[in-house]
């Protein structure tokens, strides 16, 4: 399996604040994470070329202050159409894909994942798949959200988003899945028969005995164990 370059993980990862810990996880398992919510498009990337942007993007109209979006990765065609006249150079066939990072599912991030979406693609021309995680809330797993940017009865954007809401997915179909993210973000999800520390324990089984499809380096490793152990944190007797 294919990852782009691991960052050196920090021994104190696991106590940064949770935005700062799952862009490191996302930005090494960004393949995993597409092929979770929207696997046809997944399929049509080509992973071992990816390029991490930062770009800076207005925080809201008319407002001169600038915000980093949390990951915003340059994704290109597994195979690009060969039919234009165009220079291959200049005619890059890509996707970009954003990810946004929040503790909870809030509706007033309809507004903002459509001012990015728009910001993204007038600045790169190029398509974008903008995706929302929710480490807790919301009502379903995954929804296609549509978002408004508006001021009173004056619509200025609309665009769409999907909304990956990880506290109402299945854990034991994730765990079942072919994918370490997924492995690593189930005890997050909603609990069946059971509880937290059964989850935890099944995630850090799976994660121990990878089969070398998973080819998973000490690395990336060492960040499926710590977001295992760290999220959601354990109290009390557990």
């Amino acid at each position: 399996m294919n990852r782009p370059s691991d960052p050196e993980p920090r021994p104190d990862a696991a106590h940064q604040p949770h935005d700062a810990f799952f862009k490191a996880l996302f930005r090494v398992f960004i393949a995993d994470l597409v092929h979770l919510v929207n696997p046809a498009m997944a399929a049509t990337l080509d992973f071992s070329k990816l390029t991490f942007e930062k770009p800076q993007l207005a925080a809201g109209l008319g407002l001169p202050h600038a915000s980093e979006v949390d990951l915003l990765v340059r994704a290109p065609l597994r195979d690009p159409p060969t039919d234009t006249d165009e220079d291959p150079a200049a005619d890059e066939h890509l996707i970009l894909v954003h990810v946004e990072i929040e503790s909870r599912f809030r509706s007033a991030m309809d507004a903002r994942m459509v001012r990015y979406a728009c910001q993204i693609a007038s600045q790169y021309a190029r398509p974008v798949f903008p995706l929302a995680v929710f480490l807790a809330g919301g009502k379903t797993d995954l929804e296609l959200r549509t978002g408004v940017e508006h001021n009173g009865a004056f619509v200025f954007l609309e665009a769409h988003y999907l909304a990956f809401c990880l506290a109402r997915c299945d854990p034991a179909d994730y765990l079942a899945r072919d994918r370490p993210l997924a492995w690593a973000l189930s005890p997050l999800m909603r609990r069946n028969a059971g509880d937290r520390v059964a989850q935890k324990l099944a995630a850090l089984r799976r994660v121990a005995t990878a089969n070398a499809t998973q080819s998973l380096t000490t690395k990336q490793r060492y960040l499926l164990t710590q977001t295992i152990n760290s999220y959601p944190a354990l109290h009390g007797a557990e």
